[in-house]
């Protein structure tokens, strides 16, 4: 607060008061170091979520140890399985503290998650059209049914997904600065401001895996148009500083190429990875993009469907393995059910053996309730193999999905990669060129 009040007396010239200010801010963010940093952990006594983002979002954090705490934080993300578990005033920023310092991943796969704790269970259990005081969506027990405490994170929305912030009082002068997802597929953010509307537009391209962003600003507005370092200008309009007026920039990703190595790969486009279905099975046009190929994998009848790739692949003890790929629900049986309010979940599926050297199955991953609303969804997991098991070499690695009212579900599918993560300090021995 005694930042907030220094920034706020020195837009009112009042600088004596916003030095006084600023001096009771060091004091107190000295004092909360001192009290509750953990020098040697890189950590914050309460050792959670909360406690490193309260640091870094106001600033209490000593600069030199900012990059060790959001890493850190990284850490608590991941190990909660990417749920929420931050409170009332924390839930505000934790998504914003993420991307401002790199971690834009984490953001988006915490905004996303359906399981309880968060934003999209707590909706769908409510079956509300807002946020309720509680992560569990209770209603009718006293809880408020619309409530400030975990709805903030909805400022996300406009400051990073539409990238959105003001610079300057009045919106004389703002940057936009938004980050990209093409799970999305696209945002329209608007903000209608004293000089007129603002907006910040994007949509991805699949075809050539670039983003089309689209900025209005109106005369009057001075606005510092920037990207994320994840990401960079192809083409279009330059970035920096703008007056009034529309600009379209063409923009991609700008991450480090991925050298781990690829143990699996397959896509329609190529028709490589030798996938296998059980069902009307093929590769179509892209019901999104005809010019592109994905596979598709329809019951015959109402039976259950399965998708497997044949490819000998032998998974490591003790190994965490990455999974991406792109998949659509499309059918019930044999009947099309996109845009038909249908939801159904599909199930990853790998074999290896135990510490006897039995091979057993096992589900690594769900992905949670998808609507057949006619979008890919990327979906991302990683799996790890127990350190106990037998390292046995094994020729299938399969989707699947559960039954629905008794029918088989049908479903789209592109873009498998597998990849191996190494230990650490170790290298791994596989072939980064190993590609089916």
């Amino acid at each position: 607060m005694y930042k907030r009040a220094a920034e706020m007396a020195e837009i009112l010239g009042k600088t004596d008061e916003a030095a006084g200010y600023l001096a009771e801010y060091e004091k107190a963010r000295v004092a909360f170091n001192n009290k509750y940093y953990l020098a040697g952990e890189n950590d914050y006594s309460s050792k959670n979520q909360s406690g490193i983002v309260y640091a870094l979002a106001f600033e209490f954090a000593e600069p030199e140890n900012r990059e060790a705490l959001a890493a850190k934080l990284h850490e608590y993300v991941a190990a909660s399985g990417y749920h929420f578990t931050t409170s009332f005033m924390s839930t505000e920023y934790i998504l914003s503290v993420l991307c401002d310092y790199g971690y834009e991943d984490d953001a988006y796969r915490l905004v996303t998650q359906t399981t309880y704790p968060s934003l999209i269970n707590m909706v769908e259990t409510s079956g509300g059209g807002t946020v309720t005081e509680s992560w569990g969506g209770t209603v009718g027990v006293g809880n408020s049914i619309n409530h400030y405490s975990i709805g903030n994170a909805a400022r996300w929305f406009f400051e990073y997904l539409g990238g959105i912030k003001v610079a300057k009082p009045g919106f004389d002068e703002i940057t936009v600065k938004p980050y990209f997802f093409k799970d999305l597929k696209d945002i329209d953010v608007t903000y209608k401001s004293a000089h007129g509307l603002i907006e910040s537009a994007w949509s991805y391209q699949k075809n050539d895996k670039t983003f089309i962003w689209n900025v209005t600003i109106p005369n009057g507005i001075t606005a510092t148009l920037a990207l994320p370092e994840s990401m960079k200008r192809e083409s279009g309009d330059s970035l920096g500083t703008v007056g009034g007026g529309s600009y379209t920039i063409v923009v991609a990703e700008n991450k480090a190429p991925d050298t781990r190595p690829v143990l699996i790969y397959a896509d329609g486009e190529s028709g490589k990875g030798a996938l296998v279905g059980h069902g009307n099975f093929g590769i179509i046009a892209d019901p999104n993009d005809p010019d592109n190929l994905c596979y598709s994998n329809i019951p015959k009848n109402d039976d259950e469907t399965w998708l497997y790739l044949q490819h000998p692949v032998t998974y490591k003890p003790g190994y965490t393995y990455s999974v991406e790929c792109d998949v659509m629900i499309a059918s019930s049986g044999t009947t099309n059910v996109i845009g038909q309010n249908f939801t159904a979940g599909i199930l990853c599926n790998i074999p290896y053996a135990d510490s006897t050297g039995a091979r057993k199955d096992h589900v690594v991953a769900h992905t949670g309730k998808i609507n057949a609303d006619g979008e890919w969804k990327h979906w991302t997991f990683d799996f790890t193999i127990p350190e106990d098991s037998t390292e046995r070499k094994y020729d299938m690695f399969s989707f699947y999905t559960d039954p629905v009212g008794g029918k088989g579900v049908g479903y789209l599918f592109d873009n498998l990669i597998v990849r191996e993560n190494p230990l650490p300090d170790t290298d791994s021995d596989i072939d980064a060129d190993l590609i089916f």
